[in-house]
């Protein structure tokens, strides 16, 4: 498991500039660090990985190869102690399904492959699982993420096997247990990567269909239950993960668009624009991350 250093904001460059007398702007530089710590007790991929109310980071399913050898298992870590522990696994053993933290103080796992359309809920404080209603579409590789509103959001996928990917988007309200349609995304993408802005809106970063790598970065208004763009991602790749920092720029970790990426950008809501960040020691991609309290992300 690597973590992600503290944040810093760097100077424009421009005022660099002005304030040295330089005739050019320089050139931003990558900022950041990473340290290895406390590995996963069981390696995997196509997990799901969500921060809970207590801190801890709770790594759900995955996968141990390429095939459909799927893993039952849930396994959390602690920050404040680099360790980890077991914890009573999910009921369902998929992979490549997501998980969210609701504002109930619950942990939401949806979807998986292929077409597993169930919802589980876990109480990080009673250590056990419910079934709540499932998903209208059965996919995995999508984005999901728990509203300004309470509700849960998730954006396309894989509905299939075989590259059956999708622009659906369907909510769901944990208070009502019930599932609704909205907009789609205006393109198909699966392996795609989501964050809340500070005004609500949604953005989603990453994903691909039939091996092409869109770098438009889309975003859904839920307010209006509408979409319009922002500031392209600089490398476009497919199966990433996305982060909100503490800082409230959104990282894009990781990925792959033909082979495996150490690649880590950051983009700023409110500048609306992309910065490279320092990169992963590892390339990988269908990787977990998640932000622990103290504002490091980890991967």
């Amino acid at each position: 498991m690597i973590k992600y250093g503290t944040w810093r904001r760097v100077l424009c460059p421009l005022l660099l500039s002005l304030a040295f007398g330089f005739a050019s702007v320089q050139p931003l530089t990558a900022q950041g660090t990473w340290q290895t710590m406390a590995p996963m007790p069981t390696r995997r991929a196509d997990l799901a990985a969500v921060t809970g109310p207590d801190g801890r980071i709770y790594a759900i399913n995955g996968r141990t190869g390429n095939g459909v050898a799927a893993l039952h298992l849930l396994e959390i870590y602690d920050p404040a102690t680099n360790t980890w522990a077991t914890g009573v696994p999910p009921m369902g053993g998929h992979y490549g399904g997501r998980a969210v933290l609701g504002h109930d103080g619950l942990i939401y796992l949806m979807g998986g492959y292929y077409r597993d359309s169930s919802v589980e809920a876990y109480d990080p404080v009673a250590g056990t699982w419910t079934s709540r209603a499932s998903m209208p579409t059965g996919r995995y590789g999508f984005a999901a993420v728990t509203g300004a509103d309470g509700r849960i959001y998730t954006f396309g996928g894989d509905t299939g096997g075989g590259g059956e990917n999708v622009n659906l988007v369907e909510v769901y309200d944990p208070t009502t247990n019930t599932w609704s349609s909205l907009a789609p995304i205006p393109i198909v993408r699966s392996g795609l990567g989501a964050a809340v802005g500070p005004d609500g809106r949604i953005y989603l970063i990453g994903g691909g269909s039939a091996g092409s790598y869109p770098s438009t970065v889309h975003v859904y208004n839920p307010i209006t239950n509408s979409w319009s763009t922002a500031a392209a991602l600089p490398t476009p790749r497919a199966s990433l993960a996305v982060v909100d920092g503490a800082d409230g720029r959104f990282y894009a970790i990781g990925g792959e668009n033909g082979g495996a990426l150490n690649v880590v950008e950051a983009y700023d809501p409110a500048l609306n624009n992309w910065q490279p960040m320092a990169p992963m020691p590892t390339a990988r991609f269908v990787l977990g991350a998640a932000r622990s309290l103290d504002g490091r992300i980890f991967a």
